[in-house]
């Protein structure tokens, strides 16, 4: 799947709305990275994550495509501010969905990242027919650390 380098914010400069944001976990998670606590905000986005999600965004008239967008952040923050949302537009602009997860950081547990990551791709294919989206062209767009 080729996207264009030129995806950014649309063209009022707001961030597009997710349709919908759901909990990754609705249970029980895998592993524990010690995080507890509310979510503290930054310039880049997000840190302290303990109850991780995915954002759903779909387009008007999709084409079967989509990707999951995993910002970056060197494992210290998730940037959804500058990573992963502000890129959304332009795939919803050429008919992909778009799913931006947010996931908890590793806090001395490697896995803990992978498995939120894994979980949204397992949740994204899990409602491929719901979202009008082909499970088979499921892309992966990672930054940095994501």
């Amino acid at each position: 799947m080729t996207v264009s380098n030129t995806i950014a914010q649309s063209s009022e400069g707001s961030l597009p709305e997710p349709l919908y944001v759901m909990p990754l976990w609705p249970d029980v998670m895998p592993g524990n990275n010690g995080v507890e606590g509310p979510e503290v905000r930054n310039n880049c986005g997000v840190n302290n994550v303990s109850n991780p999600t995915l954002s759903v965004y779909l387009p008007e008239k999709g084409n079967g495509a989509a990707v999951l967008l995993i910002p970056g952040g060197g494992y210290g923050n998730v940037c959804v501010n500058v990573e992963g949302p502000p890129q959304v537009a332009g795939l919803l602009e050429q008919g992909i969905a778009a799913f931006v997860v947010k996931y908890r950081l590793p806090n001395g547990n490697r896995e803990v990242p992978i498995w939120d990551g894994r979980r949204a791709l397992q949740l994204i294919r899990a409602n491929a027919a719901r979202w009008k989206i082909d499970a088979d062209r499921l892309g992966v767009w990672g930054f940095s650390a994501g």
